[in-house]
């Protein structure tokens, strides 16, 4: 028995769909540039994800003003 899938949903629902899939499942979604979704590596695919540098002191409080 042979049966063929075909996916018949528009380009934007594709990409929301690996987007969610990004955001519900990889603790790294909000360093990640690339939101590949069951393709990413982490999540067993085989592309492998950029990941932005963390910034942690971005959101400091006054300690990191100038005179403060």
């Amino acid at each position: 028995m042979n049966v063929i899938i075909s996916d018949v949903r528009t380009d934007w629902m594709k990409k929301e769909d690996k987007i969610m899939t990004c955001m519900n499942r990889c603790s790294l979604y909000s360093h990640c540039s690339s939101r590949f979704g069951t393709d990413c590596k982490k999540l067993g695919g085989s592309e492998i994800p950029k990941i932005r540098q963390e910034r942690r002191y971005r959101y400091a409080t006054g300690c990191l003003r100038k005179g403060g």
